[in-house]
């Protein structure tokens, strides 16, 4: 096989020792062999470390990092500062890749000239195995193409079924502290693209125990908070770098503001600070032509009229926010 570059895979490590087995020996089987697995042990208090240990024994392409607690973003920090590949992928420690995904992605970016590939996956649940089928059929598009896609399907956020060229993200790092990492991180990583592969392979296993955190009320708002400045703080460089999607961004951004209203329950400070936002883009919705009337009259309903709900245009109320981890 031919050697098209090192690939650096980067794993975060945290409470994972029922499954991490199986997502190093899907790593550690990859028909395409010129790998740098980087497993960032995030002070796990189980046995993950010891079972990474174990596998870096046998395969010397693994290199296992002990650090402090510093969350997953900061493990993926870690190894994006360690690592020495010209392509880079990551994977949660706890999913699993198809023995092919490398191989053919790498491929895929190659033949392609491109800067990015992102595949299909499945959804595994306890007891079956669901293709999430959100792609009809593979192709080639612009960066601008691909924002234009991303503000509607938020499987193209996802950081974990994607390979990326080094030098595409090699000055980013993912935002620290917050529930959803991949939202600060892959705008800024398409911003420096010019080409990008969507492929229809199902090449990554995606293991549905994720959602189990939306229990936690905390974590709830917190994603709500995220939401809510991840929208806001991509609005600008987008528009600028992409003016065309101007219309596109400030729908998507009012839908996601008003989503947060309607979804932060009882926590009256969240509400009020997506509200805020709101307030701070009327002028821009309102006097946009190319923004929908249904939306417009929904932002007025939304900061004038008191104990009104108003279902959105494309329902942004029902985001699957456990994909956002």
């Amino acid at each position: 096989m031919d050697n098209l570059g090192l690939v650096s895979i980067i794993m975060p490590v945290y409470n994972v020792e029922k499954y991490l087995s199986q997502c190093l020996e899907s790593v550690c089987n990859q028909t395409y062999p010129y790998l740098e697995i980087i497993v960032v042990d995030d002070e796990s208090p189980d046995n993950s470390g010891n079972i990474a240990d174990d596998f870096a024994k046998k395969d010397n392409r693994i290199k296992v990092f002990h650090i402090k607690n510093r969350g997953a973003a900061g493990a993926r920090n870690f190894a994006l500062d360690n690592c020495t590949g010209d392509y880079i992928f990551f994977v949660d420690s706890d999913d699993w890749i198809e023995e092919n995904a490398i191989e053919s992605m790498i491929e895929k970016m190659n033949s392609n000239n491109c800067d990015m590939v992102l595949c299909q996956y499945y959804d595994e649940h306890t007891d079956k195995s669901v293709e999430h089928k959100f792609l009809a059929n593979s192709f080639v598009c612009t960066d601008e193409e691909f924002v234009k896609d991303m503000v509607k399907k938020w499987e193209y956020i996802l950081n974990s079924n994607k390979i990326y060229k080094a030098d595409a993200i090699k000055t980013i790092r993912f935002v620290e502290g917050r529930c959803i990492d991949d939202e600060f991180f892959t705008y800024k990583a398409v911003l420096n693209m010019d080409r990008i592969y969507i492929c229809d392979e199902y090449l990554y296993h995606y293991r549905m125990r994720k959602s189990s955190a939306m229990g936690d009320v905390t974590k709830q708002n917190q994603r709500h908070i995220d939401q809510v400045d991840f929208v806001t703080e991509r609005y600008e460089p987008l528009s600028k770098a992409y003016p065309k999607l101007i219309p596109v961004l400030l729908e998507h951004l009012a839908e996601v503001l008003m989503s947060v209203m309607h979804n932060s329950g009882n926590i009256e400070e969240t509400r009020l600070y997506a509200k805020s936002k709101l307030k701070e883009y009327f002028w821009k919705i309102i006097s946009n032509k190319n923004v929908s009337l249904n939306i417009k009259k929904s932002v007025v309903m939304y900061l004038f009229k008191k104990n009104t709900q108003v279902i959105t245009q494309n329902n942004v109320g029902n985001l699957q926010e456990d994909y956002f981890d």
